[in-house]
Parts: C-alpha cells; sequence; structure tokens
C-alpha cells in the first residue's frame, strides 16, 4: 500500500471517529437528562427529582396517624407506585407536542408501561414562573403532574383524572411540605 492511501484511511477513521463522538454528546444534550441514561441534566432529569422528592414525602405522609379512609385508600397504592417509580423513564418532548385524546395539549403523557413523556418546554415555563401571586398554584400542578403520571403508569390513575393524585396534594398540603422546596430548580 502507498502512504498516500494510508494517509487517506487514516483521515477518514478520524473523521468517522470525531463524527461518533459528535454524534453521541449531541444525542446526550437533546436527551434533557432523561432517566433512560441520556444527559444526565436537564428538565427530565429534573422532573425525574421531583418525581423522587414527592414520593418520600408523601410516604412520610402516609404513615401520618390521622388520616382518613379516603387517604388510607390512596396510601394503599404506594407499593405498585414505588415499582414504577424505580423503572421510570423520563422522555423529553417539545413544546405542544404531547396531545390528549381529545386533541388538547398536554405537560405529559405516558406510553402506559414505563416511560413519561414530558414536554419540556412547558416545564421550564413553570419552573421560571416569576408571578407571585401564581407561583403557590404553579409548583402544585407541578407536584401533582409529578404524582399523577407515574400513578397511571400504576395503573391507580387513568388520563386526565387526578382522583389520587388530588388526595396525595392535599396530604402533603395538611402535612406542610413546602412544593417550592420539592420541586426546586433542575
Amino acid at each position: 500500500m502507498n502512504a498516500n492511501y494510508l494517509k487517506k484511511l487514516l483521515s477518514v477513521f478520524f473523521i468517522v471517529v470525531h463524527l461518533s463522538i459528535l454524534s453521541t454528546a449531541f444525542a446526550k444534550s437533546k436527551s434533557g437528562g432523561a432517566i433512560d441514561g441520556g444527559g444526565g441534566e436537564g428538565l427530565s432529569a429534573h422532573y425525574s427529582n421531583v418525581v423522587k422528592k414527592t414520593f418520600d414525602a408523601i410516604k412520610i405522609s402516609c404513615k401520618g396517624s390521622e388520616l382518613t379512609t379516603t387517604q388510607t385508600e390512596a396510601c394503599n397504592f404506594l407499593a405498585p407506585y414505588e415499582l414504577v417509580i424505580q423503572s421510570l423513564k423520563v422522555l423529553p418532548r417539545s413544546r405542544d407536542s404531547i396531545l390528549g385524546i381529545d386533541g388538547k395539549v398536554r405537560d405529559a403523557g405516558n406510553d402506559g408501561n414505563q416511560s413519561v413523556y414530558l414536554d419540556v418546554d412547558r416545564w421550564s415555563d413553570k419552573l421560571n414562573e416569576v408571578d407571585t401571586n401564581r407561583i403557590s398554584d404553579v409548583r402544585a400542578s407541578q407536584v401533582r403532574l409529578a404524582i399523577h403520571e407515574p400513578l397511571i403508569l400504576a395503573g391507580a390513575e387513568i388520563n386526565d383524572s387526578y382522583t389520587i393524585s388530588n388526595i396525595f396534594v392535599d396530604l402533603l398540603i395538611k402535612n406542610n411540605f413546602d412544593f417550592n422546596r420539592i420541586v426546586g430548580k433542575p
């Protein structure tokens, strides 16, 4: 083989290696930190952390001695809820790309198995809310969403029905959990 052929072959090899490295880095950054191994940072990872912190707060609240019958029944879903969280994948989606069965835009959706699809743009908008009159309601809606999607995957709720999620949100409020601290910042 001649020297020029080897130089061209090595050049092509290095270009392929560099493109491979760049595409891997790009794919990880675009994943938004999904739990499925992409990125590690970002809004998907933040949502996942909110899911986990919310579950921990619910678990503490369910150990309370003054639970209503309805709250006790909701707390019975903790075991399947926890199993879902342990294998949960959070996959980022762009603005207004998640639609409900009615065709209306949603903040999140799921595959009915182990993945939550998060509209990272809408999640970001909520994180960046500055209207002090709305922040409390916005944080409560983020916590509710972090409860609802995994509960659907656990078979405890259905899409667009927040019965148990609302019970858990009320239980967290009753036990003085601070939604601003649960949601935090990415």
